[in-house]
């Protein structure tokens, strides 16, 4: 990814430009964990200090991230792709009163605006595209899509909880099944026994 270019100099450059050594790669994971561990404590610290003011019970809470990001899988640093390490994002709700833990229910940006609406008894604008996800909060085991829609440089990305597709206009195609290779290491797009899940996951 050409936004490393702006931190390196010299041999780092040069070395990258041909490949990413282990060593290189292992600098770059412990700077990115030290980032979202320097993240955390300041969300920590947001938190400590609404309860301070006692408005910890008033106050909704959302913490996103844009993009996943490669730390060298697949021989890539960066996030310029559609692969799931680039889609695939961080998202935490703090609602007041409502569910703790985790869910494997999908949800899309377009959706946040929504969620905040009906959590904060606003009205709807007629423009939005998303749906709320409030379902979910009060049930982990709710869902409100099948499938949800990503798109990046000309491509068109469908993501369901099995199925990663993509299509590009110049008529590539990938596709991964996360039951047999969480990893993507494998395209299937060209493999025929995933012919009806190409077309169904390219019709949404």
């Amino acid at each position: 990814s050409g936004e490393f270019y702006g931190y390196l100099e010299g041999g780092e450059r040069a070395s990258l430009d041909k490949s990413v050594s282990e060593v290189y790669a292992r600098k770059l994971r412990h700077a990115y964990f030290a980032c979202i561990s320097y993240i955390d404590a300041q969300v920590g610290k947001i938190i400590d200090e609404l309860e301070r003011l006692g408005e910890a019970d008033n106050t909704i809470i959302v913490v996103w991230g844009d993009h996943g990001w490669h730390l060298g899988e697949h021989g890539f640093l960066g996030k310029h792709n559609l692969m799931n390490w680039s889609t695939h994002v961080p998202l935490i709700v703090r609602v007041p009163g409502l569910q703790k833990g985790k869910t494997e229910s999908l949800v899309e940006f377009v959706d946040i605006y929504p969620t905040l609406c009906e959590l904060c008894n606003l009205p709807f604008p007629k423009q939005l595209d998303g749906i709320s996800f409030v379902p979910i909060l009060k049930n982990l085991e709710r869902k409100t899509k099948d499938k949800v829609y990503i798109q990046w440089e000309g491509g068109d990305n469908a993501v369901n909880w099995r199925y990663n597709y993509a299509e590009w206009e110049k008529g590539n195609r990938m596709l991964f099944d996360h039951q047999i290779d969480v990893e993507e290491n494998k395209n299937r797009a060209n493999d025929p026994s995933y012919k009806n899940i190409i077309k169904d996951m390219s019709s949404f």
